[in-house]
């Protein structure tokens, strides 16, 4: 028995058909897979951490923080006047310094180990010299020098600049003064303040040529076009 065939049974024959959303893609195997357990990279900066006492002049950290050892420095030959830097610094445990050297041959360097100082130890020129507490190492910084600690406790030690047993008196005072001079440019505010002095300077002598320039532009704009575009010549 055939069904009646209805109007709206021929307009929904005869209309458009939607198309069928396609299906997604499958998902690659890398996004399939798990994620892989992310690597921590290790910091190209080692770890070292430091005080500053004296840079060429003792600083306020170290006049207020250690003033007998200040004191102690300045009553021996080999520290007085003051070389270099008096530093206290610190490194943790799997950590080691970056090799480094200058050249500044009329100064030796002593570090003394005060703390943690099993697994810990100084190489120089490839020379490798394990610490021991309270057993200070002098080397030539000239060559290059790093610290490590493979030990399981935090390294602590002091680092002091001395001068070399050649340098006579009067060199002494001529270097110390030209440190002096040094550290009065690099630190002193008013070398800020002539710095800052000076970049604004420059900052306005460029607004000016900027200015200029733009003013010569459009003079000669101006020219071309007839001496303010649209005048008018009488005979």
């Amino acid at each position: 028995r055939a069904a009646a065939v209805t109007r709206a049974d021929i307009r929904s024959f005869f209309a458009p058909r939607k198309k069928k959303a396609p299906a997604p893609a499958p998902a690659p195997a890398e996004e399939l897979a798990p994620p892989a357990p992310a690597v921590e990279e290790e910091p190209s900066e080692p770890a070292w951490r430091q005080l500053m006492l004296q840079q060429v002049t003792p600083l306020k950290t170290g006049v207020l923080r250690f003033p007998r050892v200040l004191k102690a420095l300045g009553k021996y030959e080999a520290t007085s006047p003051p070389p270099r830097h008096v530093v206290v610094a610190t490194l943790p445990p799997g950590c080691a310094t970056e090799p480094r050297a200058d050249l500044q041959d009329f100064l030796l360097t002593v570090q003394i180990p005060l703390r943690g100082c099993e697994g810990a130890g100084l190489v120089v020129g490839g020379e490798k010299v394990p610490f021991e507490a309270g057993a200070p190492v002098v080397f030539d910084s000239t060559y290059d020098y790093h610290v490590y600690n493979d030990g399981a406790e935090e390294l602590l030690l002091m680092h002091v600049d001395f001068w070399h047993p050649d340098v006579t008196v009067d060199e002494k005072q001529m270097l110390a003064y030209f440190w002096m001079l040094w550290q009065f440019d690099q630190y002193h505010p008013s070398t800020r303040a002539k710095y800052t002095r000076r970049v604004n300077y420059r900052k306005e002598q460029e607004r000016k040529e900027k200015e200029e320039r733009r003013k010569a532009i459009k003079k000669s704009n101006d020219k071309k076009d007839g001496g303010g575009g649209g005048s008018i010549a009488r005979k």
